[in-house]
């Protein structure tokens, strides 16, 4: 693995394992929400509201296709003829 010379080491201090990633994470939504988006922090609870809402959704809709597909597999395939 390649790796910096000690003087470029101290000078640069680029050391991976000190990062807090979810800081970091949480930091760069914020700023591409504000300066990217041009959005306004006070839309951050209405846009946690709309997230939890589409996530159940999708849940929801996901769940329920799943179930659908079983029900005709299952009434095609495994159900005994008459």
């Amino acid at each position: 693995m390649l790796s910096l010379i000690p003087y470029l080491r101290s000078k640069f201090n680029f050391d991976l394992s000190t990062l807090d990633y979810h800081r970091y994470i949480k930091n760069w939504v914020i700023g591409a929400r504000r300066f990217m988006l041009k959005l306004d922090d006070n839309t951050i609870p209405e846009a946690k509201r709309k997230f939890h809402f589409l996530f159940w959704l999708d849940f929801s809709v996901k769940i329920l296709f799943y179930m659908s597909v079983g029900y005709l597999t299952y009434r095609t395939y495994m159900q005994p003829k008459k």
